[in-house]
């Protein structure tokens, strides 16, 4: 879907244009999606107050012209009226079901504003940024029928700002995760599964086997034991022989599945090595740490290990 090259000329930069937006004062076009999409660029250099300010812009509740009870009456003469000509109820019908499920006029009928602002997930940034991409999935997949274009680029655009800025940042977390202990990254890795839902065991100190972590969960119809390794290497290759192992020690103790997290290098032909063992590498474990538990949890990990022990 492209984006429209209207816009106005009121401004000639995203501060201008954000300055406008601000003091709503006069019309500015877009309203709710970035007009520049090169600023995302340096995205990794913007502060965390820059970020929210821009997106608290993009997920503000609003009302457009249209959205009237005026309107919503036109619609429904208008569908009448085609019914009439045509001799067709089921149209009618049809037409009348979609108003009925559409929140949007019941907020419209009772003075509230038409489309609902999103910004209650902005806290959820710095703790469980998934959690904020997932409900804005939800909020697009409920209601982007009827949203307008303006409205559909905006979410657009703050769930790429979410994802850049908060999920794939990596900036100097490669380094911390080197400094930690190989108990305290096995402890990392521990407090990232209980944010998934896990219930976790943290295996003795010692020679276990193959596994660091035990993480089990039974919710509904989802039931899994996983068996977890953590190797912190600083240059090392993750060799085949400890993928191996921890394939003999899941079958024998009958874990539904393996993971392995890994600071070293993984060979793609590792990775497929064994389809029930799922592999992690640097980057890909830091998209996950990022993702679950907020894109500044090295600067917070004394806190999470301390109420981990404590638990």
């Amino acid at each position: 879907m492209e984006r429209p090259e209207i816009y106005t000329d009121n401004y000639n930069s995203l501060e201008e244009w954000i300055e406008l937006r601000k003091r709503n004062e006069e019309f500015v076009y877009p309203q709710f999606f970035v007009p520049f999409r090169e600023w995302m660029k340096d995205i990794e250099q913007k502060s965390d107050m820059e970020i929210k300010e821009l997106l608290r812009i993009l997920l503000q509740p609003y009302t457009l012209g249209v959205d009237t009870v005026d309107t919503y009456e036109f619609y429904k003469e208008y569908v009448q009226d085609k019914v009439n000509k045509e001799k067709n109820l089921q149209t009618y019908e049809l037409c009348m079901n979609q108003l009925k499920y559409n929140e949007r006029i019941y907020r419209i009928k009772n003075k509230q504003e038409a489309w609902e602002g999103l910004t209650w997930v902005l806290p959820l940034l710095n703790i469980n940024p998934m959690k904020a991409l997932k409900a804005l999935g939800m909020y697009f997949d409920a209601e982007c029928i009827y949203m307008p274009d303006d409205r559909i680029y905006g979410i657009s655009d703050a769930m790429d700002i979410i994802e850049e800025k908060y999920i794939k940042s990596a900036s100097d977390k490669n380094a911390y995760i080197f400094s930690l202990t190989s108990r305290e990254f096995e402890i990392l890795i521990a407090i990232l599964y209980e944010a998934l839902g896990y219930k976790v065991n943290l295996t003795k100190a010692t020679r276990d086997g193959g596994k660091d972590i035990i993480a089990e969960i039974n919710e509904n119809e989802r039931k899994e034991k996983v068996f977890v390794e953590c190797k912190l290497y600083k240059t090392c290759e993750l060799k085949k022989e400890t993928v191996r192992a921890l394939g003999y020690t899941m079958l024998s103790e009958e874990a539904t599945r393996a993971v392995i997290f890994t600071s070293g290098y993984a060979t793609k032909a590792l990775k497929e090595m064994d389809t029930r063992i799922q592999i992690f590498d640097m980057e890909e474990m830091i998209l996950l740490l990022n993702a679950n538990l907020g894109e500044r949890w090295y600067t917070d990990f004394e806190r999470l290990k301390s109420n981990f022990v404590k638990n």
